[in-house]
């Protein structure tokens, strides 16, 4: 087995954290008039929120910066809970509690760390990296059941650990025509600086800005890499010629109670970690773009909820500098919950033209909410490279999601791929993700 030493220094991130954990709680007396209707963090309940954070509108995907800090402010049934971690954070969730009060301001950070093991590949073996964000959301204004407008931002780090390749290429050098994480190198980034602006509202929604079209486009609950599942066939549309972050448009709309519409344009050649005017230039005077139109059901007036069913249509521009020609294509999927535990899914994709990696996708699955806030999960999928010479592949992913503290969530992961498009010599290549780890705060 090869090890790997680290050679990136995490000062940055460590600061960080060092600053936010050791906030006093003096700065905050119990007697202050800014919590006199707050409950007490140290009596806080499973379900009830640390910062009061579960008042912001999500209209995004569940890895969408409002999905996030909804999620990491809710108070999780965990297997260590103890009086001490609630007097350690008290002094940080009041803090990020006035920062919400008097100034409309939500905060969040996290770190992600994944270690893979593939038992067969043409490079490395093992992969290693890390993941830091920073993000968060100001209200600039609301009028309640009317108008809300707000500011999105959201900084990255993500870095290699050791000297070895990436997860997110891990699959690739292994034969797979899917990558097996997400987890990839671009060291610090801005992936999120867009305007969100409601009206009616929750009923009708637009973004503008430097955006993750992922948190948009072809959403399902299970879409986040961070807690579910690893694998590209599950994180992202692979039969969609999905861009990275980079400036964009998007609006939604519910045209009943139950049915909407959804639509974008997005920079098909957008760099989150290119700051400056790269992005701009690539949007208004390159001009190549990615298309999107969506229709879609669900009870809850949400397009990200348990229970929905949409149809997409997607277009891209050919890319001249990429090599990728004009391509289009149709994702559907339908997910749902039964008994209050089980959130199985379906998806459907389809595409032409080469921006794609897969020209055809079947994805199908479920996930268990087995106790607390643990989760099993296990996913089947089939499909074919662009490539039409290269064979058909098959997959296989299981994980178990496992909150350890109310900041630690722990989720060890199996990948089995069977008859990998791009490898002749293995008929099943493993991918096994011993470690998988976010923290967040």
């Amino acid at each position: 087995m090869k090890i790997y030493k680290s050679k990136y220094r995490l000062n940055e991130i460590l600061l960080c954290a060092v600053i936010c954990i050791a906030i006093p709680d003096s700065l905050f007396a119990q007697d202050s008039t800014i919590y006199n209707n707050i409950v007490p963090y140290d009596s806080i309940k499973v379900g009830e929120h640390k910062s009061g954070y579960q008042d912001l509108v999500t209209i995004g995907g569940s890895k969408s910066v409002n999905a996030d800090l909804v999620s990491d402010d809710e108070y999780k049934s965990a297997w260590l809970d103890t009086d001490l971690a609630k007097e350690v954070f008290r002094g940080y969730y009041k803090f990020k509690r006035h920062l919400k009060d008097e100034y409309n301001l939500a905060i969040g950070m996290d770190y992600m760390f994944l270690n893979q093991y593939a038992s067969f590949s043409y490079s490395d073996r093992q992969a290693a990296s890390g993941i830091f964000r920073i993000f968060g959301t100001w209200v600039a204004f609301n009028i309640p059941n009317d108008m809300q407008g707000s500011l999105i931002i959201k900084v990255e780090n993500r870095h290699l650990i050791g000297s070895g390749t990436p997860p997110r290429q891990l699959g690739y050098d292994a034969g797979s025509a899917l990558s097996t994480a997400s987890f990839k190198v671009f060291n610090w980034g801005i992936t999120n600086f867009y305007w969100k602006q409601l009206f009616f509202g929750e009923q009708i929604g637009i973004v503008i800005g430097q955006m993750d079209p992922g948190d948009w486009v072809d959403l399902f609950p299970l879409l986040d890499s961070f807690r579910y599942y690893l694998n590209e066939a599950y994180f992202n549309s692979p039969a969609m010629a999905l861009p990275n972050q980079g400036l964009g448009v998007a609006v939604q709309g519910f045209i009943t109670d139950q049915f909407y519409l959804k639509a974008g344009l997005h920079d098909a050649n957008g760099e989150p970690n290119k700051l400056g005017g790269y992005n701009f230039n690539s949007f208004f005077k390159t001009r190549e773009y990615f298309t999107w139109i969506e229709a879609g059901w669900s009870p809850q007036f949400k397009p990200s909820t348990p229970q929905s069913i949409h149809l997409t249509y997607w277009h891209q521009d050919a890319r001249e500098d990429a090599g990728k020609t004009e391509s289009w294509g149709w994702c559907f999927s339908a997910s749902t919950i039964i008994d209050a535990n089980w959130y199985p899914f379906i998806r459907i994709d389809m595409s032409n033209g080469n921006a794609a990696l897969m020209r055809k996708l079947v994805m199908l699955g479920t996930a268990i909410n087995v106790s607390g806030h643990d989760y099993f999960g296990v996913g089947f999928n089939w499909g074919g490279p662009v490539d039409e010479s290269k064979r058909d592949q098959y997959g296989i992913e299981l994980f178990y999601s496992f909150q350890i503290t109310q900041h630690l969530n722990v989720t060890p992961d199996i990948q089995l791929t069977i008859n990998p498009s791009f490898n002749n010599e293995k008929d099943i290549v493993g991918v096994y993700s011993v470690v998988r780890i976010r923290y967040a705060m």
